[in-house]
């Protein structure tokens, strides 16, 4: 309703110049009362609401079909009373998250008219991309929104103005951002930096913007030295034109640890940037400026220093920040909410972190398919949290649906992640004491063809896994299977690496024990392993004290018996691994 000033409408003559305010609220009210429109009361981002429409389709479909038949004069002047409202309706910042919800209404109708308005003329060109730059800022910053489209539509709208004019560069450098990828972007944003640079000036905003994807897309290419000197220029200006903690300086800052991480010896001058992005965030007079992408590595570099309080607030404010207004960053959200669950795992936090889990699995649930990878794999992390509250029986039933799903989506091909899935099922089956199950299900995995076996062991993962059934089954006697298994593991590990030489210990074992290998030759071929791990890895590598250990046993020791799963272990609880949505590049 704010935005509905009775002088811009009586300029372009939208009203009758006698029309008053008073009116026009009469007018309002009455279609109130016919159920044609409602008001609802919005933030736009301050503490008090305002007024706002809300209109009946029949009305919008009355006032499309009065636009189409209107005269060229007409629809002119409709056009420029919108934008000069739009004018002052996008005036609230879209850089802070306060005012999303107030964006999250205007971007629309900032849409239609940038999408709609067909070779505008200067007057009106001028204003509108001011609009819809905002616009895209906002649509850029809260993952919402179709961005390629609205790139397109403000590179038409600036056709009308002369090519080195300021927003008709801001323009171009939008739809190279939204569009344009690899060597095609790298030209584009390095010519409009020279443009820019030259026309506004090296430290104005728009030539920072294209001055920082020009030298992102050097670092792409491998050029991380210029790239770093390109971006520490960005940053300085940044800061200061827009401040430390704005979420374009913030995002440079991100970039540029990106980079430093990325070149040898890099890492430690990265720790010391990070501090420097925490303090800029936290020391903020408007902490909601933050970039949430920023917030987002921000909060893995803080679980990685094990400060797990301070990452939990980052992965809480970007989920209230997401969950504030329907976006398209709906994946990003779900992402969050699995980085939140992890790390409240490493706070031993694990009921809330279930309650984490669950709603994500019912938000996975009411909008993914059953055969969804996310889906199956946060219902598989779930199961595994289960098993380390106890709640065995639940895990196991979640665990046996998730196998299920996979072998019918899959048409029963193993995979590593059905292994994974199968060798975690394995170990629940054992811990409730179900043996007989649990050794069927680890023989239908290692009875696999033998060059299928080989091919699998050449995933580090896959080998833990399969090390498991091996000895799964060679404790319950079935011992030409768990050979055969393990004959593969060595074929597909590096031979020259500790992995190799656990498996060989553990196949030596078990030959002894299943009668295949004698005792003195079992001896013979453990001391081989530890001469072999000495000239490797040195005298006090951790495999040759598990080696001496197992023959120690061999040679009578009560206290170093030869037993089979000296390393088994249980599989982690939840994936460490981050599964990111494919986020827009940065600014």
């Amino acid at each position: 309703m704010d935005i509905l000033e009775a002088e811009s409408l009586k300029r372009h003559n939208a009203f009758p110049q006698d029309f008053s305010i008073d009116r026009l609220e009469l007018i309002i009210e009455a279609l109130q009362t016919l159920s044609l429109l409602d008001i609802i009361e919005v933030s736009d981002g301050g503490l008090e609401t305002q007024p706002a429409i809300t209109v009946h389709n029949l009305v919008l479909e009355a006032n499309r079909n009065h636009l189409a038949i209107a005269d060229r004069t007409t629809q002119a002047k409709i056009s420029r009373t919108a934008v000069e409202l739009l004018e002052v309706a996008t005036e609230t910042p879209p850089e802070d998250r306060a005012n999303h919800h107030w964006w999250s209404l205007l971007y629309p109708h900032v849409m239609q008219i940038t999408g709609s308005t067909e070779a505008p003329s200067r007057e009106i060109a001028e204003p509108l991309l001011q609009v819809g730059l905002r616009n895209f800022s906002y649509m850029h910053l809260a993952f919402r929104g179709p961005v390629r489209e609205a790139a397109t539509a403000l590179r038409a709208i600036s056709e009308s103005l002369e090519p080195n004019h300021a927003l008709r560069l801001a323009a171009r450098h939008r739809y190279a951002f939204a569009r344009l990828s690899g060597m095609a972007a790298a030209m584009e944003f390095r010519e409009l930096y020279k443009q820019e640079k030259e026309i506004l000036g090296e430290f104005h905003p728009e030539t920072l913007m294209s001055h920082h994807n020009w030298a992102e897309h050097l670092a792409e290419s491998g050029n991380f030295k210029e790239a770093e000197r390109e971006l520490r220029k960005v940053l300085q200006g940044r800061r200061e034109i827009l401040g430390k903690s704005h979420p374009y300086t913030l995002s440079t800052h991100r970039v540029l640890i990106d980079i430093l991480q990325a070149q040898k010896g890099g890492k430690d001058r990265a720790e010391t940037e990070w501090e420097e992005v925490y303090d800029s965030i936290h020391s903020a007079e408007n902490p909601g400026l933050a970039d949430l992408e920023t917030l987002h590595q921000l909060g893995h570099w803080l679980d990685k220093k094990e400060r797990w309080a301070e990452a939990e607030e980052c992965y809480r404010t970007i989920i209230d920040a997401l969950d504030s207004t329907p976006t398209e960053g709906q994946h990003f959200c779900e992402s969050m909410r699995h980085c939140l669950a992890q790390n409240l795992i490493r706070q031993g936090r694990l009921d809330e972190s279930a309650n984490t889990y669950r709603e994500r699995v019912k938000l996975l649930e009411q909008t993914r398919d059953v055969t969804d990878e996310d889906l199956i794999s946060m219902r598989h992390e779930y199961a595994d949290l289960l098993v380390d509250l106890g709640r065995l029986e639940e895990s196991e039933l979640l665990m046996r649906s998730v196998l299920e799903v996979r072998l019918a989506r899959d048409h029963r091909v193993m995979d590593r992640r059905l292994l994974s899935e199968a060798h975690c099922l394995v170990h629940l089956l054992e811990r409730r004491e179900k043996r007989e199950e649990a050794v069927s299900t680890a023989r239908r995995l290692v009875q696999l063809p033998k060059d299928e076996l080989v091919a699998w062991s050449a995933f580090s993962q896959i080998r833990h896994d399969m090390l498991c059934m091996c000895r799964t089954l060679s404790d319950a006697g079935n011992y030409d299977e768990s050979i055969l298994g393990l004959e593969a593991l060595m074929e597909g590990v590096p031979p020259d690496s500790r992995e190799a030489h656990s498996i060989q210990r553990t196949l030596v074992l078990t030959q002894h024990i299943s009668g295949r290998l004698t005792h003195s030759s079992c001896e013979e071929k453990l001391l081989g392993i530890i001469e072999s791990l000495e000239e490797k890895f040195g005298t006090d590598d951790e495999e040759i004290g598990r080696t001496r250990d197992v023959l120690m046993g061999l040679r009578g020791d009560p206290k170093k018996s030869p037993v089979l799963d000296e390393e088994k272990r249980e599989p982690e609880t939840g994936s460490t691994e981050d599964r990111e949505p494919a986020t827009r590049d940065d600014r």
